[in-house]
């Protein structure tokens, strides 16, 4: 596919109470127009942790601020 209208980062991976994982996937675009931030809406049981890219396809300075856990 040519052009990154169909990009994404790969999973970002919600833990909520109880155990249940959700995974979401963030459209390219935001990061395109130069943002550093997206809100992401979480439904469901309280979150304990949210991992971005755990699979590390993209190349990151930092991996240690991927991870936030209640």
């Amino acid at each position: 596919q040519i052009g990154c209208t169909a990009c994404h980062i790969p999973n970002l991976v919600i833990t909520h109470e109880g155990g249940q994982i959700e995974r979401r996937m963030i459209p390219a675009d935001v990061w395109l127009t130069g943002s550093t931030t997206t809100a992401v809406n979480i439904g469901g049981a309280p979150v304990t942790r949210v991992e971005i890219d755990p699979g590390r396809v993209f190349p990151d300075l930092n991996r240690l601020n991927n991870v936030w856990t209640r």
